[in-house]
Parts: C-alpha cells; structure tokens; sequence
C-alpha cells in the first residue's frame, strides 16, 4: 500500500526514515515528516471516508480531521456543522462538557496529567485545545482539553483553531437520538441544511453563527485571523440562508403553499381582532421560547465561551417575527411575502386555524361582513408595502373577500385584573397595515381605572336628571355614574371611575369613552367596564373595554351626600379666549366624611379648585356654606375628583363636558373692539363699538354661555348666590352695582395690602338682584361712593372684585364677536367726593387682568365724565341743535351728572354733579315709611301696599313667568318689611340688601308703580312728594347753573326758542311717574330760575334710559378723556345709534321732542349779571319758590313764599358742614335732601 502512495507524489519525494523519535524532518523545503504524509494522504484513492486513524497517537483525529476540512472533503464538512450546530444550540440540545488535563508535571505535589502514560511526542500546540480564563483581557493559556459526551461517552472535542472536531471514538450515544440532523445508525451527523430545522432553530443558528464569524475579524479575539474557521462559517451561513429562499421559492411554484399563505394572512387579520381565536405574534430570540432555555443557559456560555465569543456576542439574537396560534409557531415574518407558513397542509396547526377562520368567514354569521370588511380594508394597506413581491401581490388580490356593507365592531377585552400579555407590535415595513391582538393603542396600566369608587346619595341624584332631561351632557354623567346589581337593576350612583390617564388619551383624542358600566357584585366588589373607542393610527374604530374588579375595601361610601351642581362658565371655545371657571357643589357643603375635591383636566395639566367658605348667619346661629372653583385656561372638557384618605389621596373619578357651544372660527383676523362703561351707584352697563356698529352689552341667549355637567332644582339658585349668572346682559339692563362677598368678617377687616390678593369669584362676586335676599347676607353696596368718606379697604377690594368681574363678561361678548383687542372707556360723575385717581388705577389694572387672563389685546384705557357722555349721545341721536343749546341730566342711583351744551359738538360748555340720585328720591322714601310703620307698630304703610299692588297685578297672570316673578316679588316685600322692623329700635342705616331688592321691584313693575303714580300722589304720597321734590331741586340747580353760565358769557341756551332739557339713566325715568301737573310745574321752577319760559315739551326722556352714557362715550373725542394724551379721535357721526325723528313722539313716549309745527315760547334774555348768592340764600330761594307752586302742606310751617324759615338750623348746620373745597352742586344738594329728610318725616310724612 505504502509503494502505491508513493506512485502518486511528486518526482523528487521520497518517504522520510521512521526513527525512535518519529518521522525525522527532511527534504529542501524544510516540511515536517507527517506534513509529507499529508499529501500522500491526499492522493491516495479512499473516496470520501475518513482516514481518521492512520495514526497512533492520540491526537491523529485532530490531525487528520483538520486536513479533511481543509481539503474540503463532504463528511467532514458534514460532521463540523452537525457539531458546530450541536454546540450553538446546546441550550436547546443539551450534553455533558468535561476538562482533561493536556500535559503531565511530575515535581512532587503537582496533579498528574490524565494522559501522563501516553507518549505524546506530536501533540498540536497547547493552546489549540483551551478554557480561557479570561477571555477578555486575551489570556487564553491551555488549561485542558473540553470534551462533549453523550452519557458519559465523548463525542465532540473543543479547538481554537477547528472550532470542533470529532472524538476518536463512535460510540452509540443515545443521548443524541433527539438530535435532528444525528444519524442514529452510522453514529454520525448529518449536514443541519438538509434536516429542515424549525425556523426558529435555524434563526438562532443563523444569528450565532454570524456571530463566530464576526469574532474571526475581530482584533484581540481568541479565533482572530483562522481563515478555516471563518471560510466554513460562511459557507454554512450560505446554505442556512438558501432555506428561506426556497421557502419564498415553494410560495411562488406551489399551490399548496400559496394556499396556505392564504389561510395564514387571513386567520392574522382576524386574529388581530378575536383574542379568543388564539393567535399571538413574538419577536426576538426564537429560542427564549423554549422550555429548555432555562435549564441550560450555563451550558450555552460555556460553550460559546470555548469559542472565544465575549458576551455581547454570545448573547445575540435575531430579530425574526413570529406567528404562532396557540403557542405553536406557523409563520415567520418575510419582507417579501408577509406571513411565511412553516408546515404543510396536514399541520395539526393549521388545521385547526382553517376551522377557525372558516367559522368567522362563514356568511351565516352576524360578524360575517364586518370580517370581510375588515380583511379587505387590511388588504389594501398590505398592497402598499413596496417590498412584497409579485407574487404577493397577486396572492392578495385572491385573498380579498366579497365587498359587503360593514356592521358593529367587536370589542377587545383589556383585564387590568389579568397579567398582561406581551405586546409586539409588527416592525417595518408592515407597521402601518395591522396590529396584532395584544397591542393597543394606549399603555396598559391601573391608571385607566380610578384608584377607588365614591358612592353618594341616590336619592337626591335622581332628581337632577329630571330639570333638564334634555340636555345630553348630563344624561350622560347620570347613566355613567349609575351602579347597577347582577339583575341589571340600578341600585346606587357613584362618580365615574375613570382613571387619570384614560382622561388624558380622551383629551388628546387618540380615544372616545363611549360607555362605563359598574356591577356590584354579591360578595361586595364592583366591577368596572369602560368602552372606549381608539383613533390612534393603526386602531381606527376599534373599541376596547377595560375592565376593572374593584373590591370592597376601595369603595368610598359618603351617606346622604349629594353632587348637586357641576357647572362651567363660559361655555365658549374660541382661539382668544382662555379664561374658564368650573364650579361644583356638594350637598351638605362637602363637610361630611370624605368630601370629594375637584380639578378642571386639560390636555397635560390638572388645575385644582380653591374651596370657598361662607359664613352663613341664620336664627340658628351662624353656619358654614362650602362650594368650589377652579380657573384654567382651557375649556375643561374633563372635571376629575379625589378624595383623601389616611393612605393619601384618592382618585375616584370625573364628569364630562363637551366641547363649547360657541365654536369660533380657527383663524381670526385682528378686530379691535371698543367698550364703554357707565359705572353706575345703582347699576353698570356697558355698551360695545365694533365694526362700526353700536350697541349695549347684551346677549338674548345669555343662559347658554353655562355648560351645565350636573344640576338639580337648586341649581339656579346656588349660581345666584354663588357664581356668574349672566342673566343681567339679557335685556341690557345692566347689572346690580353691588358685590356679594363669601366671608364678611374678613372683608369687613380688610386691608390695603389684602385688597390685592383677592380674587374674583373666590372672595366675592356681583350680587345678582333676582336672588333673595336677608339683610344678614355680605354685601357691599356704595362701591361708587364708599361710605360717605371715601373708599374704604373694604370698598377698593369689593370694586376691584366688580369691575374685574363685569369687564371679564363683557370681553367675552367681545370674544364671542370675534375681537382680539379691546379699548376701554369708562365714565365717572363730575363731583370733588368721586375719587377719580383712585377709581382709574383700579380700572387701568383690571383692564390688565382681564387682558392677562382671558388672552385678548390690551389697546387703551381712558376715562370720561357722565355729563359729557351722556349730552355726546343726545348730539349723535341728532335730536337737538346746538345752536340753541340743551341741558342733559343723567340720573343715576346716587348722583345726577349734567353737561350744558352750545354749538361745539365736542365738548360741553359746562358740567357737574348733584348728589341726588335716584335712591334718594325712590328707595329711601320706601324705607323711611316702612321703618316708621314699624316703630308706630302699624301692620301696613302706604309704602308696603304701593309696592304690593304693582307686584300684585301678575301674581295670578296666565303667563306663569309673569307670574313667578309677582309671587316672587311679593316675598320680597314682606322681606323689606322684616328688614325695616329689625332696624325699627337701632340707629343703623339702611340694610344693604333693600336698596337692591327695591331696585329689583322697579325694574320687574315701573309700568304698574308710574301707573299708580300718575293718577295722582295718593297712591303713596311719601314716595309721590320725594319725586317732586327732588325732581324740583334738580331742576332748580340746573337753572341756577345755566343762569350763572349766562350771566358770565352773555350766551341764552334758547335763542332760536328750541332749548332743551334730556333727563337720561333710570333714574330720569322716575319723572315720568309724576302727573303732566306736576310736570309743568316742575318746569316752571327752571323758568323761575333762568328767566324763560320753556315750551310743554322742553323735558324729555331717552327711549331706552341708562344706555345714553354707555352709548354715548364712543363718540366723545380722546382729548377729552382725563389724563389721556392729545390723541386723533373720531368726530360725531350725524346718527350712528340709528335713533331717527320717527322714534320720538308727545309726552306719552319716553322720548320726546319739539318739531317744527310745534314752536316754541319766544326766548327772553337771561337775568341780569349779579353777584353770586350765598349757599343759604339759594337753598331758600328753591324752597320759597317750591313751596309757592306747590303749596306742600309740610313745608309750609318751616318756609314761606317769601323765603322766611323758622327752622334755619337744619340749613346751616348741614351747609356748614362743607367747606370751599366743597362744590355748590354738591353742598346744595346734600342740604336739600337733608331737608326733605327732617322737614317731611318730621310729622310722619302722612300729611
């Protein structure tokens, strides 16, 4: 044999000598002997069987294995792959690893070598055979040989340089029966490529093989450079790889393959939706699958470790998509053909899938097109992904389902109570086209439910439900809230436990709550079910219910507590507009156990309300009245509560709102809106310029500006008393000029420096004159005057508080007209006892915070008297010539403001102001009447039955407002009577609340009082005798006035016989209610003074009284505003408020004027310049002239008709008390009322 292995070498070769020590090295080329060997080796004619023991020694089968490899023989290609695939997947594949000493030491105490007996005098390098005990820092010394052994036999041995390579031995190992590409017969193994490997195994092979290739082109790595190693790996890689694309070549050429794409594709999509239908997809390692995993992950880094592989490396994992239906693998994730199938027809796999699918597919099911619906609209977004090839293409065309109409959408069940599943959502390219069942569109987590359920009166919820049955908002909230018992029967009411971060995914829109059911179980727990409806990309209109088992212990229970009232103001959603107020009321004020605590949620931001108390003063002493408010800068679609509790605070839940009712457009263009301000003693109103019209600050459905989320029949009135009630801009009325403050010892006690922390509606709000009223409650009137000193503490914060307030409402009409700038213009009376600087650094710092709060621009602030506001009116209306002048009176509450105006349209010639307003002519008449009823212990008054006999006209009216409103008013005054009666033994002044409650009966019945009224005084003759009397005074200092203007310019008001005098505000209507007698003869007292005599219409009234200062500002040049810079203003237009002659007529319209068949009286020449009469002299000069036109029986024993008084100390005393600084309007008139006050009542007023 040796001789014809000779025959085959080279012509120059010849076989070595065979010594002792072995083959000797010989021949030029300096090869060792065995190397010679080798290539006889190679010629010699053995096929393919291994030579792998034409050795000795003990190391011949790494020698000869190793020259296998690198010949590239077929079996032992075979062999190092079924090995090398053995120790890659030894997690799945597990077997014994042992370490054999390599050399002997034979020094005394040194351990033998295991193969000390052997000669061993061609052994390969030590470090071929290797545990590296420190792999990372490259020390890789030989510590022993690693042998793999199947029941204790080995069969695999560890090499640097081979990776593998067999033992010398074939021993039967049972072990490796299970070993798929372990040829049980031969005892070897067979190549991986052609075992058909699960596709799970071959990734895993795959990705770590990649791996061992890798390190061969690291630096400092154990295998760094062996080219064997990486020229095997490669190769092996290839033929791994050509599997799957035989697997994309059998989907192209076999039915049965395509087929099976086509059950697989649709049972995913409709997997996607039923979770029961058992489909689940797994990303990742493969092989983190398998049981075996955790049982030999020692093992596998062992392994990966003898390869050299740092740990980084050895634990990579391929990223493959996997499908599996229940827990069995069969389909991979392929960017060419989607779902790939792993198994053939007869899977028992996929066999149970196609039953399932023909089961959903099937036409007789209700589900049946909205399946088909579903499959195909998944379809065509797998259609769109550009990888797929042809043939995928083509198969989704074959996969679509019949076009058939789509119906309810199943819901997925998301058990917070159950562990969660593994969410895998499908990568690239197919991100868009579906996900799978376990995904969702939110983060799963115990936030989506509340942290507890909070359960209040049932009772008292079901009545709130029956105000408003219409109103969806609230019908939503009630059957939300509703908890209902196994039999499906409502047996109590908590709020809806709705967690904190399904309240933001509602706010973001990516979900709609659509239903919340709550089910007390017997046992006690109650278990929560929230349908939502997703809008996330990928999720559109499917529908989720999150369940939620809540046990006892976290059920809050509050007894006999009531959620009455939940409101938010404005209900408005404009792009300028970002001041909102939510407010909530809780029975029993909340101060039961557990009160609940509210916060208005935004998108990302949470603000908490501020809990308001209020002492509330009854017979039984003195109580708490609790409610809250929280102000956000965003419509609080969402109102959340919690509770606390020892643990910390609770969530339990929230209402809901929708969106505003006044939606306004996306984009708005810049609009400046102009308001004007008539701050009045008894009311405000405002009036608005914008895009060249004018009109008062109204709004008809005012009401709606109110998101009403719960209400009860109280809820009405706890707005009245409690919160903005918008119900003053409906008829453009204006609105009470008083401040209803919530704890009136504090406010009582105020100071300068508490005055700027208080805070609308959460310190005080405008008291609305339609509420009832005691005289126990806070409220601070006079914010005008303050108390007869000025402003108080008190009465700067009750103003700020105000205007705050009512600036606020108006800039929201603003808002709603689309303004994104506002210019203020307020008025104020022309009187030294008005603190003008103070009233327009208040007014100037409320603009601010409203611009500040609400968002919209700041433009300017200026400040104008009433008397010119109100004459620039009367000018506009155009119903007057200036040249012959005209005298306008506003009459107001407290004060009368008048402007002398002659020929400059701008400007009057002269203004002031009189303290006499219209409570001192009306309400305090009413009061002292009922007062001194009351001290006589009279059981009614002529005051009381004037007011009952309007009010009552409508208490028994078929229009049931009307009447409402008369049984209402009638409690009213028998509540004025109370007052008066508890005042009856005090020096105190009038209640604050009777100014209001009769400012309310005027307004509710002038027609039915000036009825009375006209037909003559005896009506109530106190009430009748203050409007003349003080009409007269009036009337007497505006002569006096114009006859000094006169006398000093020499300029008569009535030169082309046409002068005029315009009473406005609601006070000018009170003389109206005077007979047409008594009407002239209050004229006569102007044409006494001023040396005229007037026509029968000279006085006259405003069609729509309180509004001509309001109105009239917008036209009043900036110039004129009190320390307002000379800025360009616009001129009067000739009628910009459309009043037209047509709308004025006689005396029996409230506005009268003199046309050209109607001339007048000639004009005569005014008195004769003299010098200015004494204060006295001009007081007893009214009064002589008062009591010779009218012959008042009370004024007669005090003065006579030539000025003789026996009770000149109550003149002198009240008119000394002001000195020069003092105006004489003023002085005058505060005389004047004191005289009426001592003189009429001093008798009791009754003669």
């Amino acid at each position: 044999m040796l001789e014809s292995m000779i025959v085959e070498l080279n012509a120059g070769e010849a076989l070595p000598t065979l010594s002792r020590k072995g083959w000797e090295r010989v021949g030029s080329d300096g090869n060792a002997p065995f190397n010679l060997c080798e290539k006889i080796a190679k010629r010699m004619k053995a096929g393919d069987a291994l030579i792998s023991s034409s050795f000795p020694e003990i190391y011949s089968n790494y020698f000869s294995f190793q020259a296998a490899l690198e010949m590239g023989m077929e079996d032992a290609v075979r062999q190092w792959r079924g090995m090398t695939a053995l120790a890659l997947l030894q997690d799945e594949y597990p077997f014994e690893v042992n370490t054999l000493t390599l050399s002997a030491d034979d020094r005394p105490g040194r351990p033998r070598s295991d193969f000390s007996a052997i000669g061993c005098d061609y052994a390969p390098a030590g470090e071929d055979f290797f545990l590296p005990a420190d792999a990372a820092h490259g020390n890789f010394a030989p510590a022993g040989m690693q042998v793999g052994c199947f029941d204790g036999a080995p069969r695999l041995i560890f090499s640097r340089r081979l990776l593998v390579f067999p033992a010398a031995v074939r021993p039967d190992p049972k072990g490796a029966r299970n070993i798929p590409w372990f040829h049980y017969p031969t005892g070897l193994f067979r190549d991986p490529c052609d075992a058909q490997l699960p596709v799970l195994q071959r990734d895993v092979l795959v990705s770590r093989l990649t791996g061992v290739l890798t390190m061969t082109q690291m630096p400092n790595s154990p295998v760094f450079g062996e080219k064997l190693i990486a020229r095997l790996a490669e190769e092996f890689l290839r033929d791994l790889r050509a599997e799957e694309t035989s697997a994309l070549h059998a989907m192209r050429a076999s039915e049965e393959a395509r087929n099976l794409w086509l059950l697989v594709t649709r049972g995913y999509f409709l997997g996607t939706y039923y979770a029961d239908l058992g489909l689940s997809v797994q990303m990742g390692d493969p092989a983190n699958t398998l049981e075996s995993a955790r049982r030999s992950v020692r093992l596998l880094n062992l392994t990966m470790a003898v390869a050299g592989l740092p740990e980084n490396i050895r634990r990579q994992s391929p990223q493959g998509v996997y499908l599996f239906y229940n827990g069995r693998s069969i389909a991979y994730l392929s960017r060419e053909f989607f779902w790939v199938p792993l198994g053939g027809v007869s899977d028992p796999a996929l066999v149970s899938l196609n039953m399932s699918v023909d089961y959903q597919l099937d036409p007789a099911r209700p589900q049946f097109s909205y399946n088909c619906d579903m499959i195909n609209k998944m379809l065509g977004a797998l259609s769109q992904v550009n990888t797929l090839d042809v043939e995928c293409l083509n198969l989704i065309e074959r996969a679509r389902m019949p076009a058939v109409s789509n119906l309810a959408l199943p819901d997925t069940l998301v058990d917070l109570d159950a562990p969660p599943p593994v969410e895998f959502p499908l990568p690239a390219p197919f991100a868009h086209v579906v996900n799978p069942v376990n995904a969702l569109p939110f983060a799963r987590g115990e936030d989506l439910v509340a942290l507890g359920i909070y359960k209040f009166s049932r009772s008292v919820l079901s009545d709130f439900n029956l105000t408003d049955n219409v109103n969806r908002d609230i019908m939503k909230n009630v059957n939300f809230s509703a908890i209902y018992n196994e039999a499906g029967e409502v047996v109590d009411h908590a709020v809806p436990p709705v967690g904190e971060a399904l309240m933001q995914l509602e706010l973001r829109g990516e979900v709609t709550i659509q239903d919340l059911r709550m089910t007390a179980r017997d046992y006690g727990d109650i278990v929560v079910d929230i349908t939502v409806e997703s809008h996330a990309p990928g999720f559109a209109a499917r529908r989720y219910i999150i369940r939620k088992s809540m046990p006892e212990t976290r059920v809050i229970v509050s007894e006999d507590v009531a959620l009455s009232d939940l409101v938010v103001w404005p209900n408005v959603r404009l792009p300028k507009w970002k001041c909102y107020y939510t407010y909530f009321k809780q029975s029993n004020g909340g101060a039961g156990r557990n009160p609940l605590e509210m916060a208005a949620v935004g998108e990302n931001d949470v603000r908490p309300a501020f809990r308001v108390r209020q002492q509330v003063a009854s017979s039984g002493g003195v109580g708490e009245n609790t409610w809250q408010v929280a102000l956000s800068p965003f419509f609080p679609k969402i109102v959340a509560f919690r509770v606390q509790l020892p643990a910390g605070p609770c969530s339990v839940g929230c209402f809901f709102a929708d969106d505003g009712r006044f939606e306004g457009p996306s984009v708005v263009l810049p609009k400046t809106v102009q308001i004007g301000l008539d701050f009045g003693t008894s009311n405000t109103i405002g009036a608005m310029e914008i895009d060249g019209n004018y009109r008062t600050v109204q709004l008809e459905d005012a009401m709606h500006l109110h998101k009403h989320i719960l209400r009860d029949t109280e809820t009405e009135t706890n707005m009245l008393r409690e919160f903005v009630c918008d119900a003053q801009l409906k008829t453009g009325g204006g609105i009470s000029t008083a401040l209803e403050v919530f704890d009136g010892n504090a406010f009582g006690q105020m100071t300068a420096e508490d005055v700027e922390r208080t805070q609308v509606l959460l310190d005080g709000h405008i008291c609305h004159s339609t509420r009832d009223f005691s005289e126990r409650d806070a409220i601070v009137t006079g914010l005008k005057w303050g108390d007869g000193e000025g402003l108080t503490p008190t009465h700067k914060a009750a103003l700020r508080l105000f205007l705050r307030q009512v600036m606020l409402q108006y800039a929201l009409i603003a808002a709603i007209n689309q303004g994104t700038k506002i210019n203020w213009r307020f008025t104020f009376p022309n009187t030294a006892s008005f603190d003008v600087q103070g009233f327009r650094t208040c007014a100037a710092d409320s603009a601010k915070w409203v611009a500040a709060t609400t968002g919209i621009d700041l433009g300017s602030v200026e400040l104008f008297t009433e008397s010119q506001a109100a004459g620039a009116f009367f000018i506009a209306a155009g119903v007057t010539a200036l040249a012959d002048g005209f005298l306008c009176a506003d009459v107001g509450g407290g004060s009368t403001d008048v402007s002398l105006w002659l020929d400059d349209i701008q400007r009057p010639q002269r203004e002031f102001s009189v303290v006499i307003g219209g409570r001192n002519i009306l309400t305090e008449a009413v009061y002292k009447g009922l007062l001194l009823s009351c001290q006589r212990g009279e059981d009614a008054c002529p005051e009381q039955e004037f007011l009952t006999r309007a009010a009552g006209i409508h208490a028994a009216s078929q229009d049931e407002t009307r009447k409402s409103i008369a049984q209402k008013d009638l409690s009213r005054i028998h509540m004025l009577r109370d007052m008066a009666a508890r005042q009856s033994g005090s020096a105190d002044a009038m209640p604050e609340a009777f100014s209001l409650i009769v400012d309310l009966l005027c307004a509710n019945h002038a027609d039915d009082m000036m009825s009375q009224l006209r037909a003559g005084g005896a009506a109530c003759p106190s009430v009748y005798e203050s409007i003349r009397f003080n009409f007269a005074s009036v009337i007497y200092l505006i002569a006096e006035n114009a006859r000094r203007f006169s006398q000093e310019t020499g300029r008569a008001l009535n030169a082309g016989g046409l002068m005029r005098l315009f009473f406005a505000g609601n006070g000018g209507r009170l003389f109206q209610w005077l007979t047409p007698e008594d009407q002239a003869l209050v004229r006569q007292v102007f044409d006494a003074v001023y040396g005229t005599r007037t026509a029968p219409d000279a006085v006259q009234m405003c069609l729509n009284p309180k509004t001509e200062v309001a109105m009239g500002v917008h036209k009043l040049d900036s110039s004129l505003a009190r320390g307002a810079v000379n800025a360009p203003g616009a001129r009067a237009a000739a009628n910009p408020f459309g009043v037209v002659s047509d709308g004025l007529a006689a005396q029996s319209n409230p506005f009268a004027m003199a046309t050209a068949s109607q001339p007048a009286a000639a004009p005569a020449a005014p008195a004769k310049a003299a010098d200015v009469p004494t204060r006295q002299e001009r007081v007893l000069e009214f009064l002589s002239l008062y009591a010779y036109l009218t012959h008042a029986p009370w004024l007669t024993p005090f003065v006579d008709e030539n000025g003789n008084c026996t009770d000149p100390m109550t003149i002198i005393g009240k008119l000394n008390a002001f000195d020069a600084s003092v105006t004489d309007e003023t002085a005058l008139s505060e005389c004047f009322k004191r005289v009426f006050a001592v003189w009429y009542w001093r008798e009791g007023g009754r003669a």
